[in-house]
Order: C-alpha cells, then sequence, then structure tokens
C-alpha cells in the first residue's frame, strides 16, 4: 500500500497581473503533495527568458519573466502533480506600455507610492526605457523625477596655485544610471525642470560678471549666467534682482537659484576662476535635477 499525501495549492499565483514594459513579473506557486511543479502558456511556448525557482529564496514553482514586452502579455498556468493526479492555477499577464513620466504615474495610479519606476519619456522608437526616482510628495498632486549626481554635496575650492585663469577649476557632473540622451528626452516631456545651483566666495574673487565662472549645459555649451539669470547672460540672481553686495558689507558673497531653462539642464560641469590666492576662495553647491507636470 502506497499512501500519497493530498495534492492542494498552498499558494497559487494572482489571477490578473500588470505590468510595464521593461520590468519583472514573479508568479507564485506552491502546491502540498506535489511530485513536480511545471509552468505553460496557452498557446504559446515559455519566454526564452523565463526561469523556474526551487530554491527556498522563492516558494518551489515560482515563475519569474525578466524585462517583459508586450510579446510576453498572457494566460501563464502553474501545474503540480503527483503519480495519480494534478491540478492547475492560471494568472493573466497584461503588459503596459511604460508611463512617459512621473506626473503621468501619480495623474493615472491614485496613491503610488515614491519610488523608483521605470519611464519612457519619448515613446516607442526612442530612447531605451530608463529607472528614475519619483517623489510623489515633493509638488502637491505631482509626481517629480529626481534624477542624482556626483557633485550634489557643496564643494570647497580654495588658494590653487596657477587657478587664476577664467574657468581653470573644473568639475564635471555625472547622471546615475541615466544617458545624455535620456536626459534629453527626459527634459522633453514635462512642463517643468529644474535644478538648483549655487556659488559662494570671498569678495573680491572674480565672478560670473567678469567671465571668470560658467557651466555647461547637457549638451557641453558655456552658459554665462547663475541660477535665477536665466537670459540675462554675465549676470546672476542677485544682479536681475538688483539686491547684489558691493563686496564690503559681507565676508562672503552668495548667489543661488534655479536653473530652468528645459533645453540646457542639467548642468553637466562647473568652471570657477581667480582662485590662486592666499585668501581667495569659492564654493560650489548643485542640486538634484528635477522635472515634473506634463506637456
Amino acid at each position: 500500500m502506497v499512501v500519497i499525501d493530498k495534492l492542494k495549492f498552498t499558494l497559487v499565483p494572482l489571477p490578473k497581473v500588470v505590468v510595464s514594459k521593461s520590468g519583472n513579473v514573479k508568479l507564485n506557486c506552491a502546491a502540498l503533495g506535489k511530485k513536480e511543479i511545471i509552468w505553460k502558456r496557452t498557446g504559446q511556448n515559455l519566454p526564452q527568458k523565463y526561469v523556474v525557482y526551487y530554491q527556498p529564496t522563492y516558494p518551489n514553482g515560482t515563475l519569474l519573466l525578466r524585462n517583459v514586452s508586450t510579446s510576453d502579455a498572457g494566460s501563464y498556468t502553474c501545474v503540480a502533480r503527483n503519480l495519480q493526479r494534478s491540478i492547475d492555477a492560471t494568472s493573466v499577464v497584461e503588459v503596459h506600455k511604460n508611463p512617459t513620466s512621473c506626473s503621468s504615474i501619480k495623474s493615472g495610479r491614485s496613491g503610488s507610492p515614491s519610488g523608483n519606476y521605470m519611464i519612457d519619456p519619448d515613446g516607442k522608437g526612442g530612447v531605451t526605457p530608463f529607472s528614475v526616482y519619483c517623489d510623489m510628495r515633493d509638488k502637491v498632486g505631482v509626481g517629480v523625477a529626481v534624477i542624482s549626481h556626483n557633485s550634489e554635496s557643496g564643494t570647497h575650492v580654495s588658494n590653487i596655485r596657477g587657478r587664476y585663469g577664467a574657468g581653470c577649476y573644473r568639475k564635471d557632473v555625472t547622471y546615475a544610471g541615466v544617458s545624455s540622451a535620456q536626459l534629453a528626452a527626459l527634459t522633453g516631456v514635462p512642463q517643468t525642470c529644474e535644478q538648483f545651483i549655487k556659488f559662494e566666495c570671498r569678495p573680491g574673487v572674480a565672478f560670473v560678471e567678469r567671465g571668470y565662472a560658467w557651466w555647461m549645459s547637457r549638451e557641453g555649451t558655456r552658459m554665462d549666467y547663475l541660477g535665477g539669470a536665466t537670459g540675462h547672460n554675465g549676470m546672476c540672481t542677485c544682479g536681475v534682482t538688483n539686491s547684489c553686495s558691493n563686496g564690503r558689507s559681507r565676508k562672503r558673497e552668495r548667489d543661488s537659484g534655479l536653473l530652468t531653462d528645459k533645453s540646457t539642464v542639467p548642468d553637466s560641469q562647473i568652471r570657477l576662476g581667480d582662485l590662486d590666492g592666499q585668501h581667495e576662495e569659492g564654493y560650489h553647491t548643485l542640486g538634484k535635477l528635477k522635472c515634473y507636470g506634463q506637456a
């Protein structure tokens, strides 16, 4: 006499799973009394990129579909069987196009939490979809795409021998996880992109108005204005607002503002000059790139 355990599911895949293109799908399946678990796909073979887990990390029989495309949509059936019988459970996988922006995610999926999402700003045939951090709380009711980089901390520059010439100090800015083409696509979709920039220096250090300091656009073009002075070459925010110090009443000159021209942001490089004297020093700070709103 052979006694066989009762065959029953202890974990079944969800009846329906919705995923964006290039995302991953995990369909859990586990059964008591099974000899084996297999997966089938209605009318088609399983995608070549599938993985079935039998390790303790996931329930035995979990199906993982990696980097899905629209061709991976369909019905997937988990079949558990032993020597006498089999049982099955089916899950329908729907693959949606990647959203164009964090704002479209926020407006289309009420209650979406902040986190990393795949977006495709210029749609099919454009740049490869990429992951961004979507801040769903920064702007009320609007999702904000946030791109980090390697120069976010305030950087001190001082008394560098030979650093007198215009733009002789150079700091390259590298953005995390995105190419220049993807940055251009990202800034082309939303209504608003912004990046905070701040310069500080001791009075007497040559600044942007004398052509010693500037920043470079994402395409590598020299930009001779600072944050808040878009369209005013050789000027900074306080120059536009007529609030600059005469250099005598303050120990340190400060200027900060937002870069907002979508055709030029984000900043790809910072250049400073006139920093070779014993008492000449400066600081620069560059914020994350933030894009939000829908075209």
